[in-house]
């Protein structure tokens, strides 16, 4: 029986830190923060995407309108 003792102790070892790291709260705020910076950084890639979007379509509209002038050259 002196053999599975060791089995005994690392089970125990084990269970006691898996009670430690659920009843700590330590790294709560880390999560946090992590979760609100994940949501600014999507609102701020689509955000960017809508501005793009609607930069190309008025670029786009402003190269039409300037193909459009005639240009003379007097002198």
């Amino acid at each position: 029986m002196g053999g599975c003792n060791w089995v005994t102790n690392m089970t125990n070892l084990y269970f006691e830190n898996l009670k430690q790291f659920a009843f700590n709260e330590d790294g709560a705020i880390t999560i946090d923060y992590v979760i609100l910076l994940a949501g600014m950084v999507g609102l701020a890639i689509a955000g960017t995407t809508m501005v793009r979007t609607s930069t190309a379509d008025v670029s786009g509209q402003v190269g039409t309108a300037a193909a459009d002038v005639e240009t003379t050259s007097s002198f």
